[in-house]
C-alpha cells in the first residue's frame, strides 16, 4: 500500500515553521553583521535607500567640487608667494635707492666744493664759458659706486618680473591678470570668478634705472613707494579671493560630512543591537530544535504500541511456521 502525503503533527509542523522564520531572521541579520548596514537594497526599505542613495550622490558631487576648490587655492597660494617675494625684492630695491642717494649727495657735495670758482679762472675754461651745475652729472661721469648701486637695483627689478612671470600653477598666473573660476555647488549662480592683477614692472609702475643725477635716484626711489602700496592693495585682494575659498572649502566639507551622516542614519546598522540580536536567535534556534525533537520523540510514543503488536503478530507467525514444518516433518 503506497502512502501518498504524511502528515505532520500538529507540534512537530509548528516547530518547523518556527525554524524555518528563524533561518531567515539569521541570514538577514548576518547581511547586516558583514555589510555594517540594515539597509542594502531598496527591498529593505524603499524609502530609505533612495533617499540615503540620493544623499550619497549630493556628497560624491561636492566632493569633486572639493577638488577643484583645492586646486584653487593652491593657484592662489602660488600667487600670494609670488607677490611676497616682489615685496622683498622691492624692499631691497629701496635699500639700494636710499644707499644710492647718499651717494649721489656725496658726489655732489664735492662737485660744489670743486666747483667754487677762484680769483684766476683756469688756464684751460674760457672766460664766458658756463660752469656745469652741480646737480647735472651725467653717465660717463657716473663714478663705479654709483653704477654699481644701479646695476644691483636693475637686477633686482628684473628679478620682480621674473617672478611675476613664474608665479602660475597649471597654466593661470593670477599676477599677469589670468582670471580662475571655481564653482561651489550645482548651482549655477554659485560661483567664483578671481580677476588677476599686474604685478608685471609695469602693471607696479616700474621700469629699469637710468640715473643721470640725485634728481632720477629719487624719482625711482619714489616709484619704489608707489609700487609697494600698489603690491598690498594687490596682495589684499588675492587674500580676499583666498579666505573666501579656504571658507567655502571648510563649508562644503562639512556639507559633504553632514550628507554623509544623514545617509548613514538612515542605512547604517547598530552594531551591537545587531549583534545581540544574533546571539538572541541562536538561543531561539536551539530552543526550537530542542521543541522539535520532543515533539519527535512523543509522535514516536504514541508508535510504541502499534510497533510492538506488529512485532508479537510478526513473533506468533514465525511461530505458527515453525510448528507447521515441524509436523510435516513428524508424518513423513
Amino acid at each position: 500500500m503506497m502512502v501518498d502525503n504524511v502528515t505532520l503533527p500538529l507540534a512537530m509542523r509548528s516547530n518547523l515553521l518556527s525554524l524555518n522564520d528563524i533561518s531567515n531572521q539569521m541570514s538577514k541579520v548576518q547581511e547586516m553583521l558583514s555589510t555594517g548596514k540594515k539597509v542594502n537594497s531598496a527591498i529593505d526599505d524603499a524609502s530609505s535607500y533612495y533617499t540615503a542613495q540620493s544623499l550619497t550622490n549630493a556628497a560624491a558631487d561636492l566632493n569633486s567640487l572639493l577638488d577643484a576648490m583645492g586646486q584653487g587655492i593652491q593657484t592662489i597660494q602660488a600667487a600670494n608667494i609670488g607677490m611676497e617675494t616682489q615685496a622683498v625684492l622691492i624692499a631691497q630695491a629701496s635699500g639700494l635707492a636710499s644707499k644710492a642717494v647718499e651717494i649721489f649727495a656725496s658726489e655732489e657735495e664735492n662737485n660744489k666744493l670743486s666747483n667754487i670758482p677762484s680769483t684766476m679762472p683756469p688756464q684751460n675754461l674760457r672766460m664766458n664759458e658756463p660752469l656745469m651745475p652741480h646737480n647735472e652729472i651725467v653717465e660717463e661721469n657716473l663714478t663705479d659706486e654709483q653704477k654699481g648701486y644701479m646695476e644691483s637695483l636693475n637686477q633686482t627689478l628684473a628679478e620682480i618680473d621674473d617672478v611675476a612671470n613664474d608665479a602660475s600653477y597649471k597654466g593661470v598666473n593670477l599676477l599677469k591678470e589670468n582670471t580662475l573660476s571655481i564653482k561651489f555647488s550645482s548651482n549655477p549662480t554659485s560661483l567664483l570668478v578671481i580677476k588677476g592683477v599686474n604685478s608685471t614692472l609695469k602693471g607696479l609702475g616700474l621700469k629699469e634705472a637710468n640715473w643721470l643725477t640725485m634728481v632720477d635716484v629719487q624719482k625711482t626711489m619714489e616709484e619704489l613707494t608707489d609700487a609697494t602700496n600698489r603690491l598690498r592693495a594687490q596682495m589684499s585682494q588675492i587674500g580676499n579671493y583666498y579666505a573666501i575659498v579656504t571658507n567655502r572649502e571648510s563649508f562644503t566639507q562639512n556639507l559633504i560630512n553632514i550628507l554623509e551622516e544623514g545617509a548613514d542614519k538612515l542605512t547604517l546598522a547598530d552594531m551591537n543591537e545587531v549583534s545581540a540580536e544574533y546571539l538572541s536567535l541562536q538561543t531561539a534556534q536551539r530552543l526550537a530544535i530542542n521543541s522539535l525533537s520532543l515533539a519527535a520523540q512523543s509522535a514516536r510514543s504514541v508508535l510504541i504500541p502499534f510497533a510492538a503488536q506488529q512485532i508479537y503478530a510478526e513473533n506468533q507467525t514465525e511461530k505458527a511456521d515453525k510448528t507447521a514444518v515441524s509436523t510435516q516433518s513428524e508424518e513423513k
